[in-house]
């Protein structure tokens, strides 16, 4: 599969990504993706609050608590979409109405999705047709349809960050002595943006890469096998 195959591959997410979200772009200033009667608004509630934190210069008393926010159902509602509320506060505070921002921050995350599935792809060596087939058959999926896009729980969406998590772990198999240093801070950096975008995710990505490991391991019984994982786990 050559480089061309960006240009056939996002363009197809990015079409089932606006065919799924239609009704929402064409009013992106006043609306947003999510159900009215699911937990949309508590979680907008909660990018108020982080663009407030951002506004005052944190001098606020800081809380991980919204005591509120799961009225009427009672207790306290911790807010855990730090990644997606950052990016909306730094869309915000570019004078972006806050709905757009919103709008524009699940943009990114299905572009990062799109590269994340696809570089997952090229990884495991997949045909193009095959790979086609596999993008089609995910964004179509109820799951990604309605557990992703349609809940209203943004944190949901972060899945980019941890198909990147995954090629970066997968390419420390044969990378270079030169190179493996750049794949350990890949599987680094990606770890903490999805454990700050979804700790859910987070604790897929922990439980994936012992599998991964052992099978590394397996297949390459050697030294720097095992320190390459280690300094991944000890990283992350």
């Amino acid at each position: 599969m050559n480089k061309n195959s960006w240009h056939i591959l996002l363009p197809i997410h990015f079409f089932i990504g606006f065919c799924s979200t239609h009704s929402t772009w064409k009013d992106p200033t006043r609306s947003v993706i999510g159900a009215t009667n699911s937990d949309l608004y508590p979680h907008l509630w909660g990018y108020w609050r982080w663009h407030r934190q951002f506004t005052s210069g944190w001098s606020e008393t800081w809380s991980n608590v919204e005591p509120y926010l799961n009225v009427p159902y009672n207790g306290d509602l911790y807010h855990v979409d730090w990644l997606n509320a950052l990016l909306v506060s730094m869309l915000h505070s570019l004078h972006i109405p806050f709905l757009l921002s919103v709008n524009l921050m699940l943009a990114i995350q299905w572009l990062l999705l799109g590269i994340g599935l696809i570089a997952l792809g090229k990884e495991i060596k997949i045909t193009l047709w095959g790979l086609i087939f596999g993008l089609i058959a995910i964004d179509c999926s109820i799951f990604m349809q309605r557990f992703v896009l349609q809940s209203g729980v943004f944190e949901r969406i972060n899945i980019g960050f941890l198909c990147l998590y995954l090629v970066c772990l997968l390419k420390l198999k044969h990378a270079s002595i030169n190179r493996a240093g750049l794949w350990i801070l890949g599987c680094i950096s990606t770890f903490i943006c999805t454990t700050l975008g979804s700790w859910h995710y987070a604790m897929f990505l922990a439980i994936s890469s012992i599998l991964i490991g052992l099978w590394m391991l397996n297949e390459q019984r050697n030294k720097s096998t095992l320190t390459r994982l280690g300094m991944v786990a000890l990283g992350c």
